[in-house]
């Protein structure tokens, strides 16, 4: 059974590659105080800044599964991008196998469905101005902050690694997922209709594509109408699953009649 919570709902939020959950703390002000914003920290960065950073998808999350087994108290969704949006998916698994409880929705936001993914592209080493520029061309990075070698001496080391966590990523034949399953795309990334349409194959609910305008990083001028969004479709969901519940309560009293 899972602990209670003053929260109706708590929001697990996984960072993109390079990047800390600082990015998601500012989300807290954007909802209702019953919805417990958690930002999802990895080892290497932010509050985690001393330990040392993972370099493959297998110990990645079993460090993120085993710290919010810890977290999880009552209704929780699980909402990643990019990077984050494959780990909140594996996490997802890993507290199935571990017999929590699953989320009442899973969120994939700017990245391609696990089958579709193309891990070898990762693979390379790249130079630090190969890393810039591709920061650049993604666009979510100002250039003030490209520029300043300072901060990417910091970054660059983590975004390393995390594209090392990406090429070793290889998907597993597995049970769907029963928990509905959310896609977020941007009009102008370069992740295709296609590619974000197979995540449908990963669960046996329900499962819907919105589009935003804009790039990869979407989701920074999308934050409003996106953390709205969210909530609707977990609001959905909660409604649903207490429906079940007590369909299920009503049926099993009847039985004892």
């Amino acid at each position: 059974m899972q602990p209670s919570s003053p929260h109706r709902l708590q929001l697990f939020c996984f960072p993109h590659a390079g990047a800390s959950a600082l990015g998601y703390s500012r989300w807290q002000r954007r909802v209702s105080q019953d919805v417990r914003i958690v930002p999802v920290e990895l080892p290497g960065r932010g509050r985690r800044w001393g330990e040392a950073l993972c370099r493959d998808i297998g110990s990645v999350v079993d460090d993120l599964a085993g710290s919010l087994r810890r977290e999880i108290a009552g209704p929780y969704v699980l909402f990643g991008h990019s990077l984050g949006a494959l780990l909140a998916f594996e996490v997802a698994h890993a507290l199935r196998a571990g017999k929590t409880p699953i989320p009442v929705a899973l969120f994939a936001s700017g990245c391609s469905a696990p089958t579709l993914r193309d891990s070898d592209r990762y693979a390379a080493e790249r130079s630090d101005a190969e890393l810039i520029a591709e920061l650049s061309d993604l666009g979510g990075t100002s250039a003030e902050i490209l520029a300043n070698a300072e901060w990417m001496a910091m970054t660059l080391p983590v975004l390393r690694a995390d594209y090392r966590v990406c090429a070793s990523y290889r998907p597993v034949p597995r049970l769907p997922l029963a928990c509905p399953l959310h896609v977020f795309g941007g009009r102008n990334d370069e992740t295709t209709r296609d590619r974000l349409a197979a995540w449908s194959s990963e669960t046996s609910g329900p499962c819907t594509i919105d589009w935003f305008d804009g790039g990869h990083f979407f989701l920074h001028d999308a934050e409003v109408e996106l953390l709205g969004l969210i909530v609707r479709y977990a609001d959905q969901s909660l409604a649903r699953q207490r429906s079940e519940e007590s369909r299920a309560g009503q049926s099993d009293t009847v039985a004892r009649l």
